[in-house]
C-alpha cells in the first residue's frame, strides 16, 4: 500500500479548489520535521491546521498534527508536553471516517514512542496493547508494518523479554517472506536488525550481534 498516494490525490483536489497554501504546506510539513527545521514548523503548524478545519478535511488534519507530533516526540523529545497530544491524535484517528485514512496508523508509533520516552518499563503493556491493535489491522504489505512491529519489540526489550523480543521479529520476517516478493522481502526485512542486534547481545550471543551489524554496515 501507498501511504502518499492519498496525500497526492489530496494536494492535486487542493490546487484545483485554489486552496495552494494548503497543498503546499502539506507538502513542506514531513521535510520541516524530517530536516530538523523545527522552528519553521512550529510556525506553519497552525496555519495550516486552521486551513484543514476550515475545508473539514479530517484526513489533512490527521495528517498535519502526526508530523508535528514527529517532529515534537521523535526528534525533540517532548513527551511531557505532547503525550497527551499523542493520545487525543490516536483517538482522533480512530473515529468514523478518519480511521481508514492510511496516516491513521501511524498516530501509534506517535504514542508507543511518547510512552517509551516517558517511562518505557512503567508504560510496557500500554505500548504492547496500542501496537498489537495496530498490527491486527494492518496488511504486512504496508510500509509501517515494519515501524510498528518494532515499537512492540521495543517495548518487549524494555520489560526484559529479549528472548520473547528476537523470536517476535524472527516471526515478522517470515510473515515478510510470505506476503511480499522476494526482493521486496530481502530489503524490508532489515529494518528489523536493530532489534534483533540488541536482542541477541542482551541474550549474550555478541558474535552474533557483531555479525549482523557487519552486514548492516556493508550495505551502506
Amino acid at each position: 500500500m501507498n501511504i502518499w498516494q492519498w496525500v497526492q490525490e489530496t494536494r492535486a483536489q487542493l490546487y484545483k479548489d485554489d486552496e495552494h497554501r494548503l497543498a503546499d504546506l502539506m507538502d513542506r510539513i514531513p521535510s520541516l520535521a524530517c530536516d530538523d527545521a523545527h522552528a519553521e514548523l512550529d510556525a506553519v503548524v497552525p496555519e495550516a491546521l486552521a486551513h484543514a478545519r476550515r475545508l473539514d478535511l479530517d484526513w489533512a488534519e490527521l495528517f498535519i498534527r502526526h508530523w508535528n507530533l514527529q517532529s515534537r516526540i521523535l526528534h525533540r523529545m517532548e513527551t511531557g508536553e505532547y503525550l497527551t497530544e499523542a493520545i487525543d491524535l490516536l483517538e482522533f484517528a480512530h473515529r468514523d471516517g478518519v480511521k481508514d485514512c492510511p496516516q491513521s496508523v501511524c498516530t501509534t508509533q506517535d504514542l508507543a514512542v511518547a510512552y517509551a520516552q516517558r517511562d518505557g518499563k512503567g508504560f510496557v503493556e500500554e505500548r504492547l496493547a496500542v501496537a498489537s491493535e495496530t498490527l491486527g489491522r494492518i496488511d504486512p504489505t504496508w510500509q509501517c508494518f515494519e515501524c510498528i512491529s518494532n515499537e512492540y519489540a521495543n517495548a518487549l526489550f524494555d520489560d526484559g523479554r529479549p528472548q520473547e523480543m528476537l523470536d517476535f521479529l524472527e516471526e515478522q520476517v517470515q510473515t515478510l517472506v510470505e506476503n511480499c516478493p522476494p526482493r521486496m522481502a530481502q530489503y524490508r526485512k532489515e529494518g528489523f536488525n536493530g532489534g534483533k542486534i540488541s536482542a541477541l547481545d542482551a541474550l549474550g550471543r555478541a558474535d552474533e550481534a557483531l555479525a549482523l551489524a557487519q552486514e548492516d554496515i556493508t550495505r551502506l
